[in-house]
């Protein structure tokens, strides 16, 4: 049996270091790649922040889903197929939140939800994608 707790404190480690790395890619200066020029360093660190964005949506949905039954299996990145095994009302909970927090519509919420439902699988391998045409959508407005 899971413990929703264990999966909440882990996500929470997770979730520093993704704050930790968006506020350096933020502030142009966080000296963690020490000698390099800004836009290379922002450039290198876009892929880990990214990552840890999605997987802190991952673990957050997956312990919304094992506190309502402590004994599922549930496996897999993929954030939509995640959301949509939640119930109704922590469906519409998670929603209101992202939609007032990034100040989006509901079908904003949907369309970045399913273009960015792979997001964990597909960054954390990025070299082997094509990124530099997509939009940023993990875990509110990870860049910007």
């Amino acid at each position: 049996m899971i413990e929703t707790s264990q999966i909440y404190n882990y996500e929470k480690n997770f979730e520093h270091a993704y704050f930790l790395l968006r506020n350096a890619i933020r502030t142009n200066s966080s000296n963690l790649l020490k000698g390099k020029p800004a836009s290379q360093e922002i450039a290198e660190l876009a892929f880990p922040a990214i990552v840890l964005g999605a997987f802190c949506c991952e673990l957050l949905i997956k312990a919304r889903l094992y506190a309502s039954d402590a004994d599922q299996k549930i496996k897999g990145h993929d954030l939509k197929k995640l959301f949509e095994k939640l119930n109704t009302g922590d469906q519409q909970s998670c929603m209101e939140f992202v939609t007032n927090k990034l100040q989006i519509s509901a079908e904003k919420f949907n369309e970045q939800l399913n273009l960015h439902s792979n997001a964990f699988e597909k960054w954390r391998y990025g070299y082997e994608q094509d990124f530099l045409s997509r939009s940023l959508f993990v875990k509110g407005s990870l860049i910007i």
